[in-house]
Parts: structure tokens; C-alpha cells; sequence
């Protein structure tokens, strides 16, 4: 399903929001699929460069966010680890020595 189709009315709606956006003088864009991120950066009283920064720094986070594991996930997978060792303990958070 496309995000057109996963929008539905709504779509037409984010084409309005996206032209006040784009007649406004302080504006980030930032477009993201599976493969690759798009950002359009002005005004914010930034310079060119400071505004390429901002663009690479909220590409960054978001590419982090989605990628990360949930809080405690690490942990979880150790655990799964040592119960897959037959360490029963560590399902219920108890190191064994």
C-alpha cells in the first residue's frame, strides 16, 4: 500500500500543509523512504553550512531511531542468549555465578 493510499483524504491535506511550508521562509523538508533521505533546509537565520548541519544531524537521529532496539533490548538478547545455554536464572534477571 502506498502512503497516498494509506492517507487517503488526509493526502490532499498534506499537500496543503507542504505549500505553506514551502511559502514560508523558515522551513526543513526532510523525506525519507527505505533507501534514502531528501532535505530542503532554509532560513532559521543559519548559514548555509550550519543549515547542511542541522539537515545531516536530523537525518542522523531519525535513521538512528528507527534502526535502534527498544530500551533494554540488548539486555533482553543476553538473556535470550544464556537461556538458549540453559542458564534458567537469567529469564528471571538473576546472574548466575
Amino acid at each position: 500500500m502506498s502512503i497516498r493510499q494509506a492517507l487517503g483524504r488526509d493526502a490532499e491535506r498534506l499537500h496543503a500543509v507542504l505549500d505553506e511550508l514551502l511559502d514560508s521562509e523558515d522551513a526543513v523538508l526532510v523525506l525519507f523512504d527505505g533507501r534514502r533521505a531528501v532535505n530542503y533546509v532554509n532560513g532559521f537565520g543559519l548559514s548555509p553550512c550550519q543549515l547542511e548541519l542541522m539537515a545531516v544531524e536530523i537525518e542522523r537521529t531519525v535513521r538512528t531511531a528507527g534502526a535502534a532496539p527498544a530500551s533494554g533490548a540488548r539486555g533482553s538478547r543476553t538473556r535470550r542468549r544464556r537461556v538458549r545455554q540453559g542458564n534458567v536464572n537469567a529469564v528471571i534477571g538473576k546472574e548466575t555465578q
